[in-house]
């Protein structure tokens, strides 16, 4: 019999199986991920006859927030993030299955007013996260190259000191604040792959390295002549000779997709995609 039900410490094993066997990411990373997931979200398992089919992950800790406007207290976002089914159980349902229990085990402390979101990973995935998730809405972004590295000084950040200058930045803007657990986790995800949290003199930002290009997942500065040499100066602390940014946009290529409708410059790039 075939059972959907929320993840336990029981399950972190074949969690961690199931994820590395479909996307190729390093055991250490995902056991990190697993066990902090109760801080910061949960996870729907199918089981049949004890063994573990699929998984499929909400992650919490996210809000988006209106400035002057209830700072306190956003509207929760809850992400649906690395759903995996095992090789040989696929063309069951499995998958569109666990997106749908995402629906029900995803709402924070019984609130219903929960913004659903994911980031599809193919083209084909659009259509299949609005039939499971109901994602009408997509956020647009604009991809941006630089390729002209510049020497200087780059101080690494902790979690807690990007949320902080994050969220200062941010505090006139539509934006999606991030919890400390899901910064952390930023974080470690961005250092398997060389980067992390960074500050220098133009701005600061979340970048990792890709293929031998300085990936920059956020940016923030205070205007397009700052940002330019913010990335000229990542890409040479990461020993790049190119970087590549993003800025939201009501244009461009697509990126997030949600079941609800929200301004298309809200400032987020932070997710753990």
């Amino acid at each position: 019999m075939l059972l959907y039900r929320e993840y336990n410490e029981n399950d972190i094993s074949a969690m961690t199986s199931i994820w590395t066997s479909v996307f190729g990411d390093g055991e250490s990373f995902v056991r990190r991920f697993i066990h902090g997931l109760k801080d910061y979200g949960t996870a729907v398992v199918a089981e049949e006859n004890g063994t573990l089919l699929g998984c499929a992950y909400v992650i919490r800790g996210q809000e988006l927030v209106f400035p002057d406007v209830n700072e306190d207290h956003g509207i929760p976002i809850a992400y649906v993030y690395a759903v995996a089914v095992s090789e040989e159980a696929r063309g069951r349902g499995i998958g569109r299955d666990l997106c749908k229990k995402t629906l029900e085990f995803g709402s924070i402390d019984g609130d219903k007013n929960v913004i659903f979101a994911t980031l599809p990973a193919e083209d084909r995935l659009y259509s299949f996260y609005r039939d499971t998730l109901g994602t009408e809405n997509i956020l647009m972004r604009q991809k941006k190259e630089v390729s002209s590295p510049i020497k200087g000084m780059c101080m690494r950040m902790s979690s807690t000191e990007y949320m902080l200058w994050r969220e200062n930045f941010l505090r006139d803007t539509v934006h999606v604040r991030l919890s400390n657990h899901l910064l952390e986790q930023q974080k470690l995800l961005l250092e398997s792959y060389g980067g992390g949290f960074y500050l220098n003199e133009y701005g600061f930002a979340a970048c990792c390295i890709e293929d031998g290009v300085c990936i920059i997942k956020e940016l923030l500065c205070r205007n397009e002549e700052l940002s330019v040499k913010c990335a000229n100066m990542l890409a040479a602390e990461l020993g790049c000779s190119k970087a590549v940014y993003y800025t939201m946009s009501d244009t461009g290529e697509k990126y997030a997709v949600l079941n609800a409708k929200i301004p298309p410059v809200t400032e987020w790039n932070l997710t753990l995609d």
